[in-house]
């Protein structure tokens, strides 16, 4: 017998698929789950910190993006393109063999530091002591590199011999990681700001007295230097930071990271040499001045690979702790990161495609 009663839908019995599904997603039970699965992020501040530390980052990232333009086009013109182009080349050599650094540990560090931060100073230490070795090492293939490309040229030595030190300085970083495990960024940015405003005044400086090239490669390096030291004296004065003493060297852990790292270490060695061997091949096939014009355009673009970065190492802390505990919510969270991560270097691509050209004729 059919019942003639009309139902809350208002045809019958008969209910559609789309009207069931729709009551399955918002019933009461499911709504006072989300209700509480909200509530405890925010209770916990979790995204209360990815959008501090996305600020901050972001804060810098301008800094660095406007006054960063104006004192590289300033010191692009002082240089002229074959200064600029030498000071480029220097860069990219150094670039390339500085992909040794860090061993493509920096993410498996940072994940040991989310997932094991009572062994943080074993972790820490042997971080720094691999990236020392590999700043000694880098130094001497940027050597051997300049001694091979410009054979006899006392001053492409030079440059090289003083950018080549990028590599101690960038040992240091192991301290940022440890910041963005703790999704922590205010202070490592301070330092950073800092350093990259004192760089500008002396760049500024420099042009102002008609320097020559091979200040303008001990600022580069001494940028890098001075923020490593800022680094460290944020990192003493950081009151649950892990003293400098208990840090250690220990081959088990090194031979665990650099075991799980080594795929990523080609992969960056591969992705370096695309980024800076063409300022290279360039310099070899034509000249400095060619190189200095095409590393000023190049210099628009470049500007915005770190805003990947920037997003990662907040959102990566995060991640892990949700991986930790709900695997298909970590993969939900993972989609929807790479999505808008997408997203935003499609507009980002489409906006330098628009303002390239008035950019350049600044």
């Amino acid at each position: 017998m059919i019942n003639s009663e009309p139902s809350r839908d208002g045809i019958g019995d008969s209910v559609s698929p789309e009207r069931t599904q729709q009551r399955r997603y918002f019933h009461p039970a499911h709504i006072g789950r989300l209700r509480n699965s909200v509530s405890r992020v925010l209770e916990h501040g979790v995204f209360r910190q990815i959008s501090v530390n996305i600020t901050w980052l972001l804060l810098d990232r301008f800094i660095r993006l406007s006054l960063g333009l104006v004192i590289s086009a300033s010191v692009a013109r002082h240089l002229s393109p074959t200064g600029f182009g030498m000071l480029a080349f220097a860069l990219s050599v150094v670039t390339m063999c500085n992909s040794i650094v860090t061993l493509g540990m920096d993410g498996f560090v940072l994940r040991d530091l989310v997932a094991f931060p009572n062994r943080a100073a074993t972790i820490l230490g042997t971080a720094l002591g691999s990236r020392l070795t590999g700043a000694a090492l880098s130094f001497g293939l940027s050597q051997l590199a300049v001694t091979l490309l410009r054979p006899g040229d006392t001053l492409a030595h030079a440059v090289m011999a003083v950018v080549a030190l990028l590599g101690v300085g960038q040992a240091f970083d192991v301290i940022e990681l440890y910041f963005q495990s703790r999704m922590f960024a205010k202070p490592l940015l301070i330092a950073r700001t800092t350093a990259f405003l004192l760089s500008s005044v002396l760049r500024i400086g420099l042009i102002w007295f008609d320097a020559s090239m091979i200040y303008f490669a001990m600022v580069v390096t001494g940028e890098v230097l001075l923020a490593a030291v800022f680094l460290v004296v944020a990192y003493i004065q950081n009151p649950v930071h892990v003293p400098l003493r208990t840090w250690r060297f220990d081959r088990a852990q090194f031979s665990q990271t650099l075991s799980a790292s080594w795929p990523v270490l080609f992969s960056s060695l591969f992705v370096l040499l695309n980024m800076n061997l063409d300022r290279v091949l360039l310099a070899q096939l034509s000249s400095d001045a060619d190189v200095g014009l095409y590393s000023a355009a190049l210099r628009l673009s470049e500007v915005w690979y770190v805003v990947p970065l920037i997003f990662g190492s907040s959102i990566i802390p995060w991640l892990q702790k949700t991986k930790e505990s709900d695997i298909a919510d970590y993969r939900h969270r993972t989609r929807q990161v790479l999505g808008a991560m997408g997203l935003a270097g499609l507009a980002i691509s489409i906006a330098m495609l628009l303002l390239a050209v008035p950019l350049i004729n600044l």
